[in-house]
């Protein structure tokens, strides 16, 4: 594993510092929540994972990472999104780094294999030599700094760790996703219920349609079907 350099929080400016102590504490409290990953559908996180997985791949043009850091592990700790494991399967170091000791832990024990290594560490005082890494992956991380700042901060760490041959990726969350509200304004309609169940030895959250969303659905359909019919019909006749 690349060696640590001399950073930690200390090397933050005060307010910085704070704030990390802050957002610290967040996330250490969200990982001690029963479900932390709730925000996220099974089948959505995993259409996110493969998504990430095959914009790495392609921009990575053949080039086959020996060095691999990624941040940000609450994916690999909690949801169906996590992508680590499987970023470049043949390096021979692959880092993962949060600022919660809590997410971390819960990451390590879902690592299917030895040679991955995490640290705590925070993207804006990155605990890592200059030019450790072939490649850099960074999802969901510089989406939670409120200030250009701190941005820019995090993305000259993230630049400094690359190797200057190598790679940085990073994505960003979409706050337009319709997804998300859309499954949340179902359920307040009362057109969706949800639970949680265990399945594969992780809590997931699941959603079926109500008793009202199988009666609406049916109205729908019913509708579809017949407007895709008279669709049909047209062009036969045009035929």
């Amino acid at each position: 594993m690349p060696r640590a350099a001399d950073c930690s929080v200390a090397d933050l400016p005060l307010e910085w510092a704070f704030y990390a102590e802050t957002m610290n504490s967040i996330w250490e409290s969200v990982a001690r929540s029963p479900h932390p990953s709730g925000y996220l559908d099974p089948l959505v996180a995993r259409q996110k994972r493969e998504a990430h997985l095959q914009l790495v791949r392609r921009w990575l043009r053949g080039l086959n990472p020996q060095s691999v850091l990624k941040t940000d592990l609450f994916e690999e700790a909690f949801g169906e999104d996590r992508v680590l494991f499987d970023l470049a399967p043949g390096a021979k170091q692959a880092v993962g780094i949060d600022i919660a000791v809590g997410t971390i832990a819960a990451a390590r024990r879902h690592c299917p294999a030895a040679g991955f290594s995490f640290l705590a560490s925070d993207v804006r005082a990155l605990a890592l030599r200059t030019g450790s890494f072939e490649l850099v992956f960074s999802n969901s991380t510089l989406d939670h700094f409120e200030t250009r700042a701190e941005l820019l901060a995090a993305l000259r760490e993230l630049v400094r760790v690359v190797r200057p041959s190598g790679l940085l990726a990073i994505t960003l969350d979409n706050p337009w996703n319709p997804l998300y509200p859309l499954l949340r304004r179902l359920e307040a309609q009362g057109l969706l219920t949800s639970e949680w169940r265990e399945e594969d030895k992780r809590n997931k959250r699941f959603y079926r349609l109500s008793g009202d969303g199988e009666r609406i659905f049916a109205q729908l359909l019913g509708e579809w079907q017949a407007i895709n019919a008279a669709i049909h019909l047209t062009i036969d006749n045009i035929q």
